[in-house]
């Protein structure tokens, strides 16, 4: 089976992609030995996939082949990578690491240092890692986040605004307000979806 698989990188951060290797490296440095043959186990599981017609095999073959792409990448010698591939790399996994943070405490008020702390990092560390792919420091970062949620919250569910402010760890009503308002432009209410009736006045369940 001959298998073309063609990647196209893409990074938030610049302005355009960074190339797998390093510049100055040769065609013959370019060329990589699946010496304990888990690209070829990849390939083997994605061929079974590419055979299958159902709903689950397209999402399936989207890992398989993203999983592909990074024992690639581990099969490559460092000093051959191309230095900005690996800062995005490490930028992406931190952002991930930090979302899933913010995910798990929107209930809480959580600080610089205990945030630093969580993902064992120096404070100082932690703040630099966060503004860089963020461009805000992490607290207005975990900020945007409570707010974001609690536009969902607004628009899905019948809570009211001091249920939503106390769920996501405001100290009270006025003070989710006014964050909102500042970061919105409008008030929480705004953003409040009607519930829907029925012909007769009543409310449509």
């Amino acid at each position: 089976m001959l298998l073309g698989v063609q990647f196209w990188l893409r990074a938030e951060n610049l302005p355009v992609p960074p190339p797998l290797f390093t510049r100055g490296c040769s065609a013959e440095q370019q060329v990589l030995r699946d010496k304990r043959l888990q690209l070829r186990s990849v390939l083997a599981r994605l061929r079974r996939e590419l055979a299958i017609e159902d709903l689950v095999a397209y999402h399936l073959q989207d890992v398989l082949l993203l999983e592909f792409f990074w024992r690639l990448v581990r099969t490559i010698p460092t000093d051959r990578l191309c230095v900005e591939l690996v800062k995005v790399s490490t930028s992406q996994h931190f952002v991930e690491q930090l979302f899933q943070l913010f995910s798990l405490n929107l209930h809480d008020t959580l600080r610089v240092g205990q945030m630093a702390s969580a993902l064992c990092m120096s404070e100082s560390a932690f703040t630099h890692a966060c503004s860089q792919p963020l461009g805000m420091p992490p607290a207005q970062a975990f900020l945007r986040c409570k707010l974001d949620q609690s536009t969902r919250l607004l628009e899905e569910t019948d809570l009211s605004i001091k249920e939503i402010a106390a769920q996501l760890g405001f100290a009270n009503p006025y003070h989710f307000t006014q964050c909102f308002k500042r970061h919105f432009g409008i008030p929480p209410s705004a953003k409040r979806r009607p519930l829907a009736t029925a012909g007769d006045g009543s409310v449509a369940m």
